[in-house]
């Protein structure tokens, strides 16, 4: 195999994710405003490897930050005002990342696995071309 096939294979490989962990971290900050605060201590927007996921985590974050409410109906608010609900999954999609957590009391568990996945895919990154 040729070193341009090795590369171009390393480039198109996606880096470690995990779609679950993301949605329980963003069902846990609508759910219980102290995991907010949380979550927002240990990770960023550009941990998420969802766009949509992102767009969340961002519109809770506004809220906290005007220390506003994050639940179903504010957070959908606040991506509606924006002009990006559709597009960050709608109403139901929201509706979903609530429903799939029951509790937010391992959150800072999840924050710390979700951001330890995130620097080791920093890893994948393909190098830049001189």
């Amino acid at each position: 195999m040729e070193p341009r096939d090795v590369a171009k294979q390393i480039q198109e490989r996606v880096p470690p994710q995990s779609l679950e962990t993301e949605a329980s971290v963003l069902g846990a900050m609508l759910l219980d405003s102290d995991a907010v605060g949380t979550a927002i201590e240990i990770l960023k927007r550009d941990c998420f490897y969802l766009e949509a996921n992102a767009m969340v985590f961002e519109a809770i974050l506004g809220l906290y930050e005007l220390q506003q409410p994050a639940d179903l109906t504010t957070v959908a608010e606040a991506l509606s005002k924006k002009g990006v609900l559709e597009k960050a999954g709608g109403r139901t999609f929201l509706a979903r990342l609530a429903e799939q957590v029951a509790t937010s009391a391992h959150i800072e568990f999840h924050c710390i696995f979700f951001q330890t996945r995130h620097r080791f895919a920093g890893s994948f990154a393909p190098e830049p071309r001189l």
